[in-house]
Order: C-alpha cells, then structure tokens, then sequence
C-alpha cells in the first residue's frame, strides 16, 4: 500500500497531459479534477470510424467491433473531445479498482481508497492502454479498407 504522499508526489512528476501518435493516429492523455488518467485516440476525419458510437442500438459491422474493443475498463467516450470536428475514443481510469483522488476538504475517503488496495494507474500504464486502443482502431480501419 503507497501512502498518499508518494502518490501525490508521482502525480506532480507526471504532469497533467501529454500527446503522441500511436499506429498513425494522435493519441491524448488528459488528467482529470479526480487526478485520475483518461486516454483518447483520434480516427480520420473522413474513415469509416468517424461519428461512430459504441453500444448503439441496430448496430453495424463497425459499432459491433468497436464494442469488441479491448482496453481499460471499455471505451467510455466516442465524441468531439477537444472540440475541433475530430472524432475521439476513449477510456478513464476511474473503475471500481482504480484511486481517483478528489480534492476534498478531508482525505479519508481517498485515504479508505487506498487502504481498500484501490491502484494508481500511472502515466506509463496509461500510455500502454492508450497504445492498444490505437491499435486495435488501426485495425479496424485496415480491415474495412480491405474489403
């Protein structure tokens, strides 16, 4: 069990953002008000992916394997992110399992949380998720430009 302090202290190393690309695509880590990790992944503009969600009733071949897609805690986010016209996927990591620390004016809740085993998901695990998410975007689009 870490205590809070070095918790706190890795977060501040981490800073609260960073960009990359992934398989072709622009990845994006954003940290949360609850100082937990969420990870995007954007797709072409004009692909099959594109203004397409996951879940949706009467789905087709894509909103299927996007359903598929494996990744932590499932894709939780399919919209204009960053309000630009660009398509984003996403995850967070604020699942049952996972530390979220809300800064409150007691930390016992955060301190229960940890003492529960609840996990920090760090920078470097969140970049390896958001990694796989790209991938397996990546091959969608291959495949569907193969048919």
């Amino acid at each position: 069990m870490m205590p809070l302090k070095s918790i706190e202290k890795i977060i501040a190393r981490e800073g609260d953002s960073m960009e990359f690309e992934a398989y072709g695509l622009e990845c994006r880590l954003v940290r949360t008000y609850g100082k937990y990790w969420c990870g995007y992944v954007k797709v072409p503009k004009d692909s099959i992916l594109s203004h397409k969600i996951p879940y949706s009733k009467g789905q087709s071949g894509v909103e299927e394997r996007l359903s598929e897609i494996e990744v932590h805690g499932g894709l939780t986010y399919a919209g204009d992110k960053f309000k630009t016209g660009d398509w984003w996927y996403g995850f967070d990591c604020a699942h049952a399992g996972d530390l979220v620390i809300y800064p409150l004016e007691t930390g016992d809740a955060t301190e229960r949380s940890i003492s529960n085993g609840d996990v920090y998901r760090n920078k470097k695990y969140v970049v390896e998720e958001c990694m796989k998410l790209a991938s397996q975007l990546f091959d969608i689009l291959n495949e569907k430009q193969n048919d």
